[in-house]
């Protein structure tokens, strides 16, 4: 059951003050009181997989200026964010259909 994942090995390492700050610093549970409205969060915890995206400068700007200040984690922001958006649409509960999920499958198997 090998999964296919890609190594980031070659990123460099170095913590610079910021992040040592944030490493140093320790974390309030802001997460208590968006865990009961957005169990998904939880159970999903076990299936986290990468998922990458462009954004403008100034929403990732305000973003780690959230989580330097509101002490919470950029995963952290995105899956509250998220859930919280996608439960007022309901296309976000149906299922996709068999055609979509079958290319996707195809598209995962050729990348191995």
């Amino acid at each position: 059951m090998a999964k296919n994942t890609k190594s980031f090995s070659g990123l460099n390492k170095t913590i610079n003050s910021f992040d040592a700050e944030m490493l140093s610093t320790p974390k309030l549970d802001h997460k208590a009181d968006t865990k009961e409205s957005n169990n998904e969060a939880e159970d999903e915890d076990e299936n986290l997989i990468p998922f990458a995206t462009r954004l403008p400068e100034s929403l990732i700007t305000r973003l780690k200026q959230h989580q330097y200040w509101d002490r919470e984690s950029i995963m952290d922001t995105v899956i509250n964010s998220l859930n919280e958006y996608l439960v007022k649409f309901e296309g976000s509960n149906k299922a996709l259909p068999e055609s979509i999920i079958n290319k996707q499958k195809k598209r995962k198997s050729s990348k191995k």
